[in-house]
């Protein structure tokens, strides 16, 4: 009886800690033990990808000037929806800007899954994860429209969309390439990453500390966002996702109760925003230090040093 034909290098599974292929990418393909197999052709080439991940990324980003534009276009009726919650009354508008907002975001998620989709390795090694790569390009995304929003002249607005389109491309291209779990493991690619998350939790924090919105408002949303920028960033670890849930939910909640303290304090946007960065900052390195096992005295030391400058530096501002 005929065994099935199987691959040198193994079977494919979807399991996120097998890396045969990820493996078999850096190495050098033989004709002899890959591309004459049977089964080879079932695997798409590595050349034949970046012509596809330009035209699905050219489309992704498009679709998101032709979201910022009509953004700057169209005017429409805003409504507003209130409650009294807790004796206060709370209220949110739903305007052009916020509607544009939310098409982007949902047109740049779906472009980055479109993206990712297109690496051969996305199948084999993490498409359950995918959803986790579209955490930095949708904030993204958000905190270009609120800048944009701030440009009354139409050629200052079309030099700021252009940065903001090269932006989002950057950072969906660098979830791209984090696909292969090698690339991901590089101290250069998670250096990227852990500067992209601080950076967009620093505009996050500062976007939601500029509306000076109540804390019924502004907790959940800073409890979300930082949530989940903790979830992106802690990934790169290789923990599945329910220790990062888990971790991501700590973080946020951490942030929102700081939020409702600094809510008590007169403090200006920026130093109230750097202060925040400043918590975040703590709370996800002791979280990679307790991942990397090296919560201890001198591990305390330097995050109470760090945070000690940085707080010394953000009063003087």
């Amino acid at each position: 009886m005929e065994q099935p034909t199987s691959l040198p290098f193994g079977p494919m599974r979807a399991n996120r800690d097998h890396y045969s292929i990820g493996r078999l990418v850096d190495q050098e393909r033989t004709p002899s033990s890959v591309d004459n197999h049977p089964l080879a052709a079932t695997i798409p080439s590595m050349s034949d990808q970046p012509e596809v991940f330009r035209d699905r990324l050219s489309v992704l980003l498009a679709g998101a000037a032709v979201g910022f534009f009509l953004s700057r276009v169209i005017e429409l009726p805003g409504r507003l929806f209130g409650v009294q919650a807790l004796g206060t009354p709370v209220g949110i508008e739903l305007n052009t800007y916020w509607l544009t907002t939310a098409f982007v975001i949902a047109l740049v998620v779906t472009g980055t899954h479109s993206v990712l989709l297109s690496h051969p390795l996305c199948c084999q090694c993490r498409a359950r994860s995918t959803f986790v790569n579209w955490i930095l390009p949708a904030l993204t995304a958000l905190l270009i429209g609120r800048w944009l929003a701030t440009f009354q002249n139409t050629e200052t607005w079309l030099v700021a969309m252009a940065i903001g389109l090269i932006a989002l491309g950057y950072v969906t291209t660098h979830e791209y390439k984090t696909v292969v779990p090698d690339f991901l493991a590089r101290p250069s690619t998670q250096l990227a990453g852990a500067c992209m998350v601080y950076a967009l939790a620093l505009g996050l924090l500062f976007m939601i500390q500029g509306t000076g919105a109540r804390f019924l408002l502004s907790g959940p949303a800073v409890l979300v966002g930082c949530g989940l920028l903790a979830i992106r960033l802690h990934w790169q670890t290789g923990r599945r996702f329910r220790w990062l849930a888990l971790n991501g939910g700590v973080v946020g909640l951490v942030m929102a109760q700081t939020v409702w303290v600094l809510g008590y304090c007169r403090l200006a946007v920026l130093p109230a925003s750097l202060l925040l960065l400043l918590v975040f900052y703590l709370a996800t390195g002791v979280v990679q230090m307790a991942v990397q096992e090296r919560l201890g005295p001198r591990s305390a030391l330097e995050l109470g040093t760090t945070a000690f400058l940085a707080a010394l530096i953000i009063v003087l501002l």
